[in-house]
């Protein structure tokens, strides 16, 4: 049977705390690095043809005052890989999602599909001022339940 075989990296903030880096749903063996201001998580792959392997990096970052980015970028594959983001931010955060983002009730977004093309998420403090801050105030007010 043929293997193929994969030197792959997953690239996160360098002041994010690792949480868990996980193949196939078990606790992966790594090899952290820093590249270009990140922290590159190393995962070495072994994949049967015709098969997949599940790599997943969950992460934390400490409240940043200007807001974050996540750009996911593909490697040439031979299948386009599946992708799985969630993502959840502070409730009064302005959040741009890409197309076919779900959000639950908790505000958590949920995005699931195949990576064809770079996929961005952004969040950030609502920077709304003037009469649109003072609107959205006033909404929150009158939907706030009364005890």
């Amino acid at each position: 049977s043929y293997m193929q075989v994969y030197d792959d990296q997953i690239n996160v903030p360098a002041e994010a705390r690792l949480e868990t880096v996980e193949t196939g749903g078990a606790p992966a063996d790594f090899y952290p690095r820093r590249e270009d201001g990140y922290k590159a998580v190393g995962l070495y792959l072994e994949i049967p043809r015709g098969d997949h392997v599940e790599a997943s990096v969950t992460y934390s970052l400490p409240p940043g005052q200007g807001g974050y980015s996540l750009v996911v970028s593909p490697q040439p594959l031979s299948h386009d890989a599946h992708l799985d983001v969630r993502l959840q931010a502070p409730e009064h955060w302005d959040v741009e999602l890409p197309t076919g983002t779900r959000r639950g009730p908790d505000g958590t977004a949920t995005y699931s599909g195949e990576l064809e093309g770079p996929i961005k998420f952004e969040a950030g403090p609502d920077e709304r001022t003037g009469l649109a801050a003072w609107w959205l105030t006033l909404q929150r007010f009158w939907n706030e339940p009364l005890f």
